[in-house]
């Protein structure tokens, strides 16, 4: 049975994939911009007799706001489907994250595109919504 730590561990392994983006499994005390983050969001028993759990994670991105128009850039390339920096290619290359889970689903998308605080230093971020199958 995966437990959410090899979850955690896993999900940052697939994004240390990506060149030059700072990874993390739990939310740090500070970041270094562009920066990956594996946030828990819920878990629940799919079905009763297999034992299925769905983990909902959503991968919190952030890139600086010292250039808006820069952090814009690196944050669309992080979100685009398809590309050397793109999120949505690395977990496609790896859909059971190193045989942690059973599968993830992909078609989950993005989300909250905006600027925010984070260790007194402002971002510009978005949610990467990646809910995961495992016993």
């Amino acid at each position: 049975m995966a437990t959410i730590a090899a979850i955690r561990t896993a999900i940052a392994t697939v994004l240390d994939t990506i060149d030059g983006l700072n990874v993390h499994a739990r939310m740090p005390d500070s970041l270094v911009s562009p920066a990956a983050v594996a946030l828990l969001r819920s878990s629940s028993r799919v079905t009763m007799g297999s034992g299925t759990i769905k983990t909902d994670f959503e991968i919190a991105v952030y890139a600086s706001v010292a250039d808006l128009e820069s952090g814009q850039i690196t944050l669309d390339e992080l979100l685009s489907v398809s590309g050397a920096k793109s999120i949505y290619s690395a977990f496609d290359a790896d859909r059971t994250l190193g045989g942690v889970v059973s599968s993830l689903m992909l078609s989950g998308g993005w989300s909250g595109y905006s600027t925010v605080m984070a260790g007194g230093v402002e971002y510009v971020r978005a949610f990467f919504r990646l809910p995961v199958y495992h016993n």
